[in-house]
């Protein structure tokens, strides 16, 4: 099966390059499929043909939103951001910059400018054959994705005894629509939550190793690939490397945080103490203040409804409160109403599928719930994930940060919650969701 794997994984290829007529496509996807190749390693118990389904559902996800992109906008973009990147990643490629300190002042891409050494880098390699193609990027993130979720299985199966929850967990979080619709983009997005999970994972292994005594050549690899990852996390998206050194510093307490109420608090606030001071003395503050009151007046102004009452308010006291509680629901399912289903169909299939994501994810929030009021060291890497987010940007293709690491809490959730209480659950949940509708529904048609 693994030999299989592979084999279809290049059949694959070729097809999508013999449509678009480029086989640079099947050379960018060879380098995913190495990537991926690198985080199977030593996951003993993966079926291969789970991953080919994987596989085939992605490339076939991202094959219909690029059709439906075609079909509303002529054009296989969305906004100005995807096509944005590959203008300025093309203009790296042009002028031989190939690595991230020659980068360039880029108005606009300042916080984003690593992510264009990545495409300028596929454009190069692209060359060889017969050059760019804006689906290259799109097959490399799906395979980014996939690796990260890969990795988050390898997590899983430590905490977690089930190893057939572990497998649909699994299986879940790689199918995630939402997910699959930000991978689909030639976004930045995947490529930073794959830098944040190598780099956490790595550097896990690697304090365990120097806590046992296990130090193998495999985990003095794992300093560079932590450094590296972290370079690019600079470039490519700084706050999240704040994000970052906050989870790598409650490792170091988690134990401490496993034993007792007492600890919880006394790390939760040692880490909290050491990211305000990261942030005071790196201008982390002047950052987020600025990212934060941009995204809020921008947001404001694109939103009506519930969505601009969440905005306009403060952060603190209760806008934190309702952008935690409002990003639990994000992308908000209402587009379900109002697609074109028959003008559009393409593009209003995509949509909906993700909006269903949503939907799914409701349903999972009660073990969300459970799992991050423990504040162990699991819930304290999804809270930074997600904080990050609800604190500054908010927009929907940033959430795709946070998924991994709450799919660790649900799992382990879902493990130890008996069969009658998750029934309760998904019947509590539905009623909430059914009376939430109704509600909607009447304050729209008034």
């Amino acid at each position: 099966m693994k030999a299989f794997f592979w084999f279809y994984n290049v059949f694959l290829l070729l097809i999508i390059s013999v449509l678009f007529n480029n086989f640079s496509i099947t050379l960018i996807g060879i380098i995913g499929m190495f990537i991926l190749y690198i985080c199977l390693r030593g996951l003993k118990d993966i079926r291969y043909k789970d991953l080919a389904v994987i596989i085939t559902v992605a490339f076939a996800f991202m094959l219909l939103l690029y059709a439906g992109l075609c079909e509303k906008y002529g054009e296989p973009y969305y906004a100005s951001d995807d096509k944005t990147y590959e203008f300025y990643g093309h203009l790296m490629y042009g002028k031989n910059i190939f690595r991230f300190k020659d980068i360039p002042y880029i108005d606009g891409m300042f916080y984003a400018k690593g992510y264009l050494i990545v495409l300028s880098w596929i454009e190069r390699i692209s060359s060889l054959l017969e050059g760019y193609s804006t689906i290259s990027p799109r097959i490399l993130n799906i395979y980014l994705w996939i690796s990260t979720s890969v990795l988050m299985r390898k997590q899983m199966s430590v905490s977690i005894n089930n190893k057939s929850l572990v497998r649909k967990v699994f299986v879940a979080l790689a199918l995630f629509p939402n997910a699959l619709y930000i991978s689909s983009f030639v976004y930045r997005d995947v490529f930073i939550i794959f830098l944040i999970v190598v780099s956490i994972y790595n550097f896990e292994k690697l304090v365990k190793a120097v806590k046992t005594g296990n130090l193998t050549v495999v985990n003095f690899i794992r300093i560079p690939i932590i450094l590296f990852c972290l370079n690019a996390l600079y470039y490519s998206r700084r706050q999240m490397l704040y994000v970052v050194m906050i989870i790598f510093f409650a490792f170091f307490f988690e134990e401490k945080i496993k034993s007792g109420s007492r600890w919880k608090i006394v790390a939760v606030v040692a880490a909290a103490v050491v990211g305000v001071v990261l942030f005071y003395f790196t201008g982390g503050m002047q950052m987020l203040s600025v990212t934060s009151t941009g995204y809020s007046s921008y947001l404001q102004g694109l939103s009506d409804g519930l969505s601009g009452m969440v905005f306009s308010r403060p952060l603190l006291p209760i806008g934190v409160i309702l952008r935690f509680l409002y990003g639990l629901v994000c992308p908000f399912p209402a587009a379900l109403i109002s697609l074109d289903y028959f003008g559009e169909p393409l593009y209003s299939l995509v949509i909906a599928l993700t909006c269903l994501g949503t939907v799914f994810q409701i349903f999972l929030l009660p073990y969300l719930f459970k799992g991050t009021i423990k504040l162990d060291y699991t819930a304290v890497k999804f809270l930074g994930m997600f904080g990050a987010i609800i604190l500054t940007t908010f927009t929907f293709r940033h959430f795709v940060m946070a998924y991994p690491f709450a799919a660790v809490i649900v799992a382990q959730q879902i493990e130890v919650t008996e069969i009658k209480v998750r029934k309760k659950y998904a019947a509590y949940v539905f009623v909430l969701m059914l009376s939430a509708v109704t509600a909607y529904l009447l304050l729209k048609t008034l």
